[in-house]
This record gives structure tokens, C-alpha cells and sequence, in this order.
């Protein structure tokens, strides 16, 4: 081999290191950050269950998981103004038009607001009709009223808060014990402290956005063009559609749930999917980490870059996943009596756990979809996973007297099977952008 080539292999085998090195480095330091802010979303849910089923009982721990569509209603409205004006500000910021950047701030700020209240006003007018619609049980249904209605009156926090959500990841949850036991306060006592505490971090989070070291400022003003309204709805409907899906999905689990078993196993699957909060700080946090890096990668053709990133989501995920998997087999009886259930929740955990490594696969490919531009592709794996599959699984398990929660193994692996039939197609598309 000749010197000259010998040294450009070098050369090209050093650099290849560093940036191996560089993407590892910079990517473990996202995630850690990805995953508290998934599990700050979810920490509400998960200790309102806890505390609701060891004071009041399983009718109000089931009662809590037929009103969370609500709460994952206000979710589609947050997350759809905060993505679709927050990735437009970010370009904005790349070609230093800050008038541009505060205009979509403003525009997603106001909308929020203004959103918030007229489905808070609107939601209470039909707050009968909209729990007759959640539940027709008359055992549990003054509780699920108690709960929307709290969730209800704290709309305008709820959806506001995705707007410095972005920027601080915070939640708090110490408010609950005092509601619920000290005040003897119940479910709706839960339920209000899960306010209170969204309003302290979506107040305190607006206090950090608008302090005197920050570039954000207030103004009473709305973008105007139809181009970038078209941007705002383009750019924030995959995030509101993952949350949509997410609400039908409950509301189909719900049903189906409560039809073949009643409140006790919806209050089974309330403690699992309690649980199933921290799960998702590793389906969802683990790619959401990586996600500026691949939009930069993606835009840039850095085919090489793309791969050794989606690589170390994998690994990482499945390592945290494994860990997982063990905590949920080993603490499940802690878990059970910690909701004050008397069933052990082993196999409802693990069927649950195991769902994480391919829930996982299917959120990184979803989350590179969004980055590239396939849109419709990302859209098409989340309604398969979160609805089709989902009810279809929940069909298999009661026909075949399976454990009913074997369902959310069935629905994640069922949509990888299908997505590997038409994988050849998908990149066949795909020509113009990075590959995976």
C-alpha cells in the first residue's frame, strides 16, 4: 500500500472513532434529560393511582384510568400548539430571524390560552354527557365525575404547560399525600393536587421563560400568513396525533376491560399502566433524546452518522429495558400492595415489560420517520400499534382465556410484523433521505 494511502486510511479511521465518540457522548447526556421528562408527565397518574387505591379502593382507582382520556385530550391540544409553533421558532433561530421566533412563541403561547378556555367553559357545560360517554358503571361513576371535573378546571395549565415544557422539564407531586389523606379529600383531593402542582411548573416555568436572562418576550399577536399556519398544523400533528391515538386507545382498553372484567381488572390495568409510565421513559425518552441530533444528521445525508445514532438508541434502550424487565418481575408484589390491590401483578407486569423492547423499536423508526419528512409513515406505525393492533389484541386474549393483559405485547409485536412485510417498500421510498 502506498504511504500516502496508508495515511488517509488513518485518517479516516480516526475520525470515524471521533465521531463514534462524539455521538455516544453527546447522546448519553440527552437521554438521561429525555427520560425525566417523559417521567415528568407521567408521575401524575402514576401516584394519584397509588394514593386513590390505597385510601379509597379499587372502584376509585378504576374510576382514575376511565377519566385519564380526558387528561390525554388536553395532551392533543398542548402538544399540537407547542410542536407546531416551536419547530418553525427553531428554524426561525437557525437563520437568526428572532421577529419571526417570538411571533410563533407569541402565536403558540396565545392560542393555548385562549384554547384552554373555551374547552374548559365548553367541557363543564356537558360535563354529564361527557362522563355518561366515559362510563355507564353507577358504582364508579360519581368518581370519575369528581376526577374530570378537577381535570377539567385545570385545562388552561395543563395545555399551557407545553409551551416551557420545552425548556423545563418540571413537575411536582408532593401534594397529593396531603389532599388525599390529611384533608381526606379522595379522589377528588387527587385529582386537585395534580392541578395544583401542574399550575406551580407551568407558572414557574412561564416565570423562567419571561426572567430577565431570557430572550423570549411577550406579545398580543398571532402569526398571520396562511403558509405558516399551514406549517403550525403540518409540523404539529404528529405529536397531537400520538396523543390522540393514545386517548382512543384508552378509551377502546376501557371499555373492553370493564365489559369482560369490571372495575377490579380496569383498576389492574390502572396499576400497570402506572408502571408502564416508567417503561416509557425508555420507549419514548430513548428516542426522543437522539431526535435534534437526527433531524441535524438527516438533514445533512450523514448516512453514517444516522445509523451509529439509531444503534446507540437501541442499545441503550434494550439495556434499560432488561433492567426493567427485572425490576418489574422482582417488585411486583411491592407493586400490588402498593396500590392496594390483593392480586399479584406478576404476570400483568412482565406482559407489560416485555412490550417494552419492541415498543421501543417501533418508536425510534417513528421518530426517524418524523425527522425525514415521512410523516405519513410515522402516523401509519402509531395508529397500527396504538389503535388496530391494540384491539385487535384485546379481541385475541379474550377468545383464546389469556391473561388480558398479554394484549400489550401482542399489539407492539404485531405492528413490528407488518412493518417488516412492507419494510423494502418504505425504503424504496426512502432514496432521497438517509436509510436506515
Amino acid at each position: 500500500m502506498h504511504p500516502t494511502d496508508k495515511k488517509q486510511n488513518i485518517s479516516k479511521e480516526t475520525g470515524l472513532s471521533q465521531n463514534v465518540e462524539f455521538i455516544r457522548s453527546t447522546y448519553r447526556k440527552a437521554v438521561i434529560t429525555g427520560a425525566l421528562s417523559i417521567m415528568s408527565v407521567n408521575i401524575n397518574v402514576f401516584v394519584d393511582g397509588i394514593l386513590v387505591g390505597r385510601r379509597i379502593g379499587t372502584d376509585a382507582l378504576a374510576a382514575i384510568n376511565i377519566s385519564l382520556p380526558i387528561y390525554l385530550a388536553l395532551c392533543v391540544v398542548g402538544s399540537f400548539f407547542a410542536a407546531g409553533t416551536e419547530i418553525p421558532a427553531a428554524k426561525a433561530i437557525g437563520i437568526g430571524d428572532v421577529s419571526k421566533r417570538d411571533n410563533f412563541f407569541c402565536t403558540g403561547l396565545n392560542v393555548s390560552v385562549l384554547a384552554s378556555i373555551i374547552i374548559t367553559v365548553l367541557a363543564l357545560l356537558f360535563r354529564n354527557s361527557l362522563v355518561d360517554f366515559l362510563c355507564s358503571d353507577e358504582l364508579i361513576r360519581g368518581y370519575v365525575m369528581q376526577y374530570v371535573v378537577i381535570t377539567l378546571i385545570g385545562a388552561l395549565p395543563k395545555i399551557v404547560i407545553y409551551i416551557p415544557f420545552w425548556y423545563l422539564r418540571l413537575d411536582g407531586k408532593n401534594l397529593d399525600v396531603l389532599f388525599v389523606y390529611y384533608m381526606d379529600m379522595g379522589v377528588f383531593g387527587a385529582g386537585l393536587a395534580s392541578v395544583i402542582a401542574t399550575a406551580l411548573s407551568c407558572l414557574y416555568g412561564l416565570l423562567r421563560l419571561f426572567s430577565k436572562d431570557s430572550s423570549y418576550s411577550w406579545h398580543p399577536e398571532l402569526v398571520r400568513n396562511r403558509k405558516e399556519w399551514l406549517e403550525i398544523i403540518t409540523v404539529g400533528s404528529p405529536s397531537a396525533f400520538n396523543n390522540l391515538c393514545a386517548t382512543i386507545r384508552l378509551l377502546i382498553i376501557n371499555g373492553m376491560l370493564m365489559a369482560h372484567g369490571g372495575p377490579k381488572l380496569v383498576a389492574i390495568f390502572t396499576a400497570v399502566n402506572g408502571i408502564c409510565g416508567f417503561g416509557e421513559c425508555i420507549t419514548l425518552g430513548v428516542p426522543a433524546a437522539g431526535s435534534a441530533m437526527l433531524g441535524v444528521f438527516s438533514g445533512e445525508r450523514d448516512n453514517g452518522s444516522c445509523r451509529l445514532l439509531l444503534r446507540e438508541e437501541w442499545k441503550t434502550g434494550s439495556i434499560s429495558g432488561a433492567v426493567f424487565l427485572a425490576l418489574c418481575a422482582i417488585l411486583s408484589g411491592a407493586i400490588s400492595k402498593m396500590y392496594g390491590l390483593s392480586e399479584n401483578l406478576l404476570v400483568p407486569l412482565v406482559w407489560m415489560a416485555l412490550s417494552v423492547f419492541s415498543a421501543l423499536f417501533l418508536n425510534i423508526l417513528t421518530t426517524y420517520y418524523n425527522m425525514t419528512s415521512l410523516n405519513t409513515w410515522s402516523n401509519a406505525l402509531i395508529f397500527l400499534r396504538v389503535i388496530l393492533m391494540t384491539y385487535m389484541g384485546l379481541l385475541l386474549v379474550f377468545s383464546a382465556h389469556i391473561s388480558p393483559l398479554a394484549f400489550l405485547l401482542f399489539a407492539e409485536l404485531a405492528t413490528v410484523v407488518v412493518w417488516w412485510g412492507r419494510r423494502e417498500f418504505i425504503i424504496g421510498e426512502m432514496k432521497r433521505i438517509p436509510a436506515i
